[in-house]
């Protein structure tokens, strides 16, 4: 049975998606790992194919994050005695992660030689292989055993390979698989009309500071202060938590803040009357949400560097330095002026389609069966 190991399974869309498209393509059944801390909240638009079995026993308690070798040890043998009870017999397993989730299936491997995927992101990049040098012995065999080792962006993978190459140069293959969006995300993208949109940037996702909401506000009152009239509507929490992350005391008139939104139809509404979809983040792995204001005709502002830097050449697509004000904000003006209609209905088509999860499924059915190269 293929088997996913991940540990955020239940809390972000990304892997169910996954799983949901494989289902689609025939594949009859899966078993899914997923360890849980105590008092976790799964992502209400996390929905999962009849075909799918999910495991997620609530077994990591607060502290145990402080020993990270523990915690994947601990899991490995929750994920052991879920197999055994359950009857799985998994015939390959993809890790949803390198540390948290690949180390579960690198020891699983030891002890049956079952072939496994693992998958490199932010957290992997940005915190464990930095952070654990004393454990890069274990990376460097993980990535050696592992089948297929899948970067979900370009620049992870030049990161890793320019940082650590004793470590990463010992991959015997590998690919760059992006993460795709829901289908409903093309469904309501397509009756949208090329017309006339609000001088105006948005932003949807958590109000932390990872996302660098501080610099994008200080760059469009940078704008206004010029004479230019727009506005940056922000979906994702409250006032306080917003005026907390960007310094402010009060809320300007030009500024509109909605609480988080699970509804993508009304999201896509928001997002088809802004002209910029606009997330100059510090760190990340590769940003969704950049592909879901794209096909819904968003030109964009995200970092150089990170996430979805590199993967297009189009001028409504812009990379900005995430500390440099007038980076952000000379882009966000050329945006808002040069397409006042948001992106085309043609460039969205052109772009976006990749991004389907049907798309990304058949690359990972591909390496299973060992037809990719």
């Amino acid at each position: 049975m293929l088997t996913h190991i991940s540990n955020n399974y239940l809390g972000s869309t990304v892997h169910s998606e996954l799983a949901a498209a494989i289902a689609r393509k025939g594949i009859e059944s899966q078993f899914v790992y997923c360890p849980l801390q105590r008092g976790f909240k799964c992502n209400k638009l996390v929905e999962n194919h009849d075909s799918v079995i999910v495991a997620s026993p609530r077994v990591f308690n607060r502290f145990i994050r402080y020993f990270p070798l523990f915690k994947v040890l601990y899991s490995f043998l929750i994920f052991c005695f879920l197999v055994k009870k359950r009857k799985v017999k998994p015939s390959f397993i993809i890790a949803h992660n390198l540390w948290s989730d690949g180390l579960v299936a690198l020891f699983y491997n030891f002890f049956t030689g079952t072939p496994f995927i693992v998958a490199v992101r932010n957290t992997d990049v940005n915190f464990f292989i930095p952070k654990l040098p004393h454990y890069r012995w274990l990376v460097n065999c993980l990535v050696s055993k592992s089948k297929w080792v899948v970067f979900v962006n370009k620049i992870y993978e030049k990161r890793v390979r320019d940082i650590y190459p004793s470590t990463f140069n010992k991959i015997l293959s590998c690919s760059i698989i992006y993460n795709g969006i829901n289908r409903e995300w093309f469904r309501i993208g397509k009756h949208s009309p090329d017309s006339m949109r609000k001088p105006q940037a948005c932003y949807v996702g958590s109000f932390v500071k990872n996302k660098n909401l501080r610099s994008s506000v200080l760059a469009i009152k940078e704008l206004r202060d010029e004479g230019l009239e727009i506005g940056l509507i922000a979906i994702g929490g409250e006032v306080e938590q917003f005026l907390s992350v960007t310094g402010l005391s009060v809320l300007p008139n030009w500024i509109e803040v909605l609480p988080r939104i699970n509804d993508r139809k009304l999201i896509g509404k928001y997002m088809r009357r802004s002209r910029v979809f606009l997330m100059p983040s510090f760190s990340e792995t590769f940003g969704l949400v950049y592909i879901e204001a794209l096909s819904q005709g968003c030109c964009i502002v995200h970092s150089r560097g990170e996430g979805i830097d590199g993967l297009f050449n189009e001028p409504f697509i812009r990379g900005v330095s995430p500390h440099s004000i007038t980076s952000i904000s000379s882009s966000i003006k050329s945006l808002v002026i040069d397409y006042p209609s948001g992106v085309s209905k043609l460039d969205v088509e052109r772009l976006v389609y990749k991004f389907s999860w049907e798309s990304i499924a058949d690359r990972y059915l591909e390496i299973l069966q060992g037809k990719s190269s």
